[in-house]
């Protein structure tokens, strides 16, 4: 029977060697291509092919600095949350990376009293890739909306967050966790990747259901704390 993680391994290395191939690629063709006509283009023109080698250097020490975390063996510390407490710290922590005018971030945790069984570390670093996500494919809209709302579920305790960034289509949720792919042109395609590695390790499970051209919906739910466990 095969293994999962090393199927996972596999797509991480041949998604990998597609994108580093193809920015490498294009450095050495511009490189090369400079060699040969230094004496020949003039200031501009250099200046032109030169920019466009860094961008794609760039896009490359982008995808490293990504990889980073892959190659770590985490140990989760799975303790009891207080909910409100931990959003209302992450909230501020987001309202800080608001791209813009026009950008509103709402959170909201009912009860005010709920608790979960997580990794605090863990767990703000997942909802900040998802929401920096939703950030991002509102990028090109004029005035946009993330949100999150906590609750209790049958299931445990849901993370909602919203976004109307416009939706995705049926083919991109389909891609949505996989490592190393984006939709968005430049970006190296690991943050949602990340938050879905870091959520399952916590015992929890996380869903998107989008709107094409509408809103994105994305669902996390964690384990409840228990009664026997003291909350912090």
């Amino acid at each position: 029977m095969d293994d999962p993680e090393d199927d996972a391994i596999g797509t991480i290395v041949s998604r990998l060697r597609h994108q580093l191939g193809n920015p490498i690629n294009a450095v050495g063709c511009t490189l090369r291509l400079l060699a040969s006509n230094l004496e020949r283009f003039d200031q501009e023109q250099l200046e032109q092919y030169l920019g466009r080698a860094l961008d794609e250097l760039t896009h490359v020490q982008r995808l490293l600095d990504g990889l980073k975390s892959l190659g770590k063996n985490e140990v989760l510390t799975l303790d009891s949350i207080d909910v409100s407490t931990f959003v209302g710290r992450l909230e501020r922590l987001v309202r800080a990376d608001v791209p813009a005018d026009g950008f509103t971030f709402t959170a909201e945790v009912t009860p005010e009293d709920l608790s979960c069984r997580a990794d605090p570390m863990a767990l703000q670093r997942a909802l900040r890739e998802v929401i920096t996500n939703a950030f991002e494919a509102c990028e090109e809209q004029p005035e946009a909306t993330v949100s999150l709302e906590v609750e209790a579920s049958d299931e445990g305790v849901l993370f909602r967050l919203t976004d109307t960034g416009g939706g995705l289509t049926n083919a991109a949720l389909e891609q949505l966790f996989q490592p190393l792919w984006s939709s968005k042109r430049g970006h190296v395609g690991l943050g949602l990747f990340e938050a879905h590695r870091l959520v399952e390790a916590m015992g929890g499970t996380i869903d998107v259901r989008s709107d094409d051209g509408l809103t994105t919906v994305v669902d996390i739910v964690l384990p409840r704390e228990s009664d026997g466990h003291s909350r912090s």
